[in-house]
């Protein structure tokens, strides 16, 4: 198998205002499914054109702290790296995140307004993107204990606990997400209810 790597420079927020001022969704939802695609990205400052093999989840979504989702959207999120069996290639990303299918996570996210172009089979995406470290917080439980490879200290909230990766500079509690919604006129609870599967 051919192993490529691949390493971004991120701007990384010092607070969870900054970050949720700078973000177009932030969400809770569940990871449905993934796969891997080959795309081409174009930034205005440097455009790129050899393809990168990037990891897709699907999230659906559960509640909404910002922007305008609703509950049951499915929410696509992209990230560099991943394993291409059919063509025998591994694309390492060192900042990437794991994400277990059927998890719960709080997403801090960028639009997902992307422009496709079939003959070139390109996809053209916003160049602002949010350091993945802070994009994703697992929303652990008693189901599902605390073995993912984000773990790290995190505040107990009700039931579940959000945690971050080690590298994020904030932890984000369940405080913080009821303040950005109600700044952003969504309504949620206090609680964070945790399903049992």
């Amino acid at each position: 198998m051919e192993v490529r790597g691949v390493m971004h420079s991120w701007f990384v927020f010092g607070t969870v205002e900054e970050a949720a001022d700078d973000v177009d969704y932030i969400f809770r939802g569940t990871a449905i499914s993934e796969r891997v695609d080959w795309l081409i990205f174009y930034v205005e400052i440097k455009p790129d054109d050899s393809p990168r093999l990037v990891t897709i989840t699907e999230f659906e979504v559960t509640e909404v702290f910002k922007g305008n989702l609703v509950p049951g959207d499915i929410f696509e999120i992209y990230q560099i790296g991943g394993i291409d069996e059919s063509h025998n290639v591994t694309l390492q990303s060192e900042d990437r995140v794991e994400l277990a299918i059927g998890e719960d996570f709080v997403v801090f996210a960028f639009c997902t307004f992307r422009v496709f172009e079939e003959d070139e089979r390109r996809y053209t995406f916003p160049n602002a993107v949010l350091a993945p470290m802070q994009a994703f917080h697992w929303v652990a439980s008693e189901r599902t204990g605390r073995g993912m490879a984000m773990d790290s200290t995190a505040s107990v909230v009700n039931d579940g606990v959000i945690i971050s990766r080690p590298d994020n500079p904030f932890t984000l509690t369940r405080e913080d997400l009821v303040r950005i919604a109600e700044e952003n006129g969504h309504e949620v609870g206090r609680d964070i209810s945790v399903a049992s599967r």
